[in-house]
């Protein structure tokens, strides 16, 4: 019994001793409430803390073990700290991003930063850590910072200069947003690197467009100022960067003007003028035959008229290899006119051996390519030479060939386009006796002509004996004397005719009734004309070599 009453009487002073402990531990909860209630809210990471609110075990727990002078340190460090953070917010928010992600998420900061509060952002973050978390943020150094600051310039860096970069590493990694400050740096050459390919990508697209809409003023340039000059268009193909670094297989459009031309391939099947051009090439090499200098002054007054539209003198580069092994002496010889054109009027040439000294801090609005002889090999290979040394700015880019090489395919469509008009009988000269018989001799050699819809016969008489285009280039090839006759283009609904002088005289003008689109009408028209001045002998023995001549430079064939 004794034993019994000793344990009944312990156990009751010990009950006495815990609710005293309790009491005490509520004063110092009420307590902290009541004085630091803002850091009693970080402290358990809720919106308000009441006398009345349910609080667990922990949370109580962590309230009364913070000592009074916990409470103050903790409320000086947020003052002291929060005026660093006012002086250096980038810095301290890159800060918190990396050791309390997401700390606008914690419920006191909603609270903090809630409508109608006044507090700032930057301040509710600070009261949002708990003591522990601004303490680590006390700890900082000065050293630390100044190393944090080096960081976050670096990483200011890369986003402030690889914006479109980062966009598509965001696409090529997958990532819902953008990529954070580690994978900033640790990815920064790659970035980049997307960065340069996508200038490069936008670069190439816009010059697309340029070059499209330069190919047609290009193309109307050669018939203003070198109408005697043949025109081919190609589809050039390069390699097209994509934004992600990656290449596709692309083309750009060109137009390549000539001066003259030949074929190595069908030499039995081509006209003697082609055959022969081909057999003076080692004479052209050896500087022994050469192209008259109003050859050149042609070439010159394109580039004056691109001058002209783009206001602004364009780069003239000069191709000085070929695969025939040419010394560059023989280029100097043959370009040595132009050169001297260029120079007189202060336009810009470089030769393409010598393009890599360019200044390339300059951006050129157009390059007009001068070659003497070219394949469509190498009128891809120096096209695309051009476009991959000028890289912050392409130029558009015009070509033109003193000699131009027709491909195994392109002559062989003009051998072959001889032929088909060759299928048509042709009255033998000699027994041609009738205006009936000329006048059908005349149709069988218009008809050779590769003439494109769009254009009227009577452009075909016009190129002939006018003043159509390159027509200062056919009427040599079958008048004895070309500058002695001076026709113009006089046309009317339902009449065609002709304005013209013999000898600088001038003559009545000469029309009939006819439609210009009538193979039978020019026919007769192209006829009487020629008998009227004179000729009609002269076309009869070379009317066909001058339709010949046509179809290989391409005159109304486009």
């Amino acid at each position: 019994m004794v034993l019994l009453l000793l344990i009944f009487t312990v156990c009751g002073i010990l009950l006495i001793f815990f609710k005293k402990l309790s009491r005490s531990e509520n004063v110092m909860l009420s307590k902290a409430i009541l004085n630091h209630n803002q850091l009693v809210c970080a402290l358990t990471q809720k919106a308000f803390v009441g006398q009345h609110t349910a609080l667990t075990e922990d949370e109580e727990r962590k309230i009364v073990t913070m000592a009074e002078a916990d409470w103050n340190e903790w409320d000086n460090l947020i003052t002291k700290m929060y005026k660093f953070y006012s002086s250096n917010p980038f810095l301290v928010n890159d800060f918190l991003k990396d050791y309390f992600q997401n700390i606008q998420d914690r419920t006191l900061y909603k609270k903090l930063t809630s409508n109608g509060s006044k507090m700032s952002k930057n301040e509710a973050a600070i009261r949002s850590l708990s003591f522990d978390e601004i303490k680590v943020l006390d700890s900082m150094t000065e050293d630390d910072w100044n190393k944090r600051k080096a960081r976050l310039t670096k990483i200011n860096n890369i986003i402030n200069h690889n914006a479109d970069g980062i966009k598509t590493y965001k696409e090529i990694k997958k990532l819902s947003s953008g990529p954070n400050n580690t994978l900033l740096l640790r990815d920064q050459n790659l970035i980049e690197h997307l960065q340069k390919c996508y200038v490069i990508s936008k670069q190439q697209d816009d010059w697309l467009k340029r070059q499209e809409s330069f190919c047609a003023k290009y193309r109307s340039t050669i018939i203003e100022c070198n109408s005697n000059a043949g025109c081919y268009t190609y589809d050039v193909p390069f390699n097209k960067i994509r934004k992600d670094g990656t290449s596709i297989k692309s083309k750009f459009k060109i137009w390549q003007s000539f001066s003259d031309s030949y074929s190595p391939y069908h030499l039995e099947e081509q006209s003697d003028s082609m055959v022969n051009t081909y057999g003076e090439l080692d004479d052209f090499k050896n500087r022994q035959r050469y192209y008259y200098e109003y050859i050149y002054e042609r070439i010159f007054h394109v580039i004056q008229k691109i001058e002209e539209d783009n206001e602004e003198k364009p780069l003239v580069v000069f191709i000085n290899n070929c695969p025939f092994e040419w010394a560059k002496e023989t280029y100097d010889y043959h370009y040595n006119h132009l050169k001297s054109l260029l120079d007189d009027n202060d336009f810009p040439y470089v030769n393409i051996d010598r393009l890599y000294l360019l200044d390339t801090s300059t951006n050129y609005k157009t390059v007009i390519i001068v070659d003497f002889i070219t394949s469509n090999d190498e009128l891809y290979t120096n096209c695309n030479l051009i476009v991959s040394f000028f890289k912050d700015f392409i130029p558009t880019i015009g070509y033109h060939t003193i000699l131009k090489e027709y491909s195994d395919t392109e002559v062989k469509e003009i051998i072959d386009n001889e032929r088909k008009k060759e299928i048509i009988e042709t009255p033998p000269a000699a027994r041609m006796s009738t205006d009936e018989e000329r006048i059908l001799y005349v149709k069988t050699i218009l008809l050779k002509a590769n003439k494109a819809e769009r254009f009227s016969y009577y452009a075909l008489s016009n190129v002939l004996i006018g003043n159509g285009v390159k027509s200062g280039f056919i009427k040599p090839v079958w008048l004895d004397s070309p500058d002695d006759i001076k026709a113009y283009s006089i046309t009317e609904d339902g009449e065609m005719g002709f304005a013209y002088s013999i000898n600088g005289v001038k003559q009545p003008n000469f029309t009939i009734e006819g439609d210009k689109y009538s193979i039978e009408d020019v026919s007769k028209f192209t006829y009487l004309f020629l008998k009227k001045i004179g000729v009609w002998e002269q076309f009869v023995n070379k009317g066909e070599d001058a339709i010949r001549k046509m179809n290989e430079i391409g005159i109304l064939s486009r």
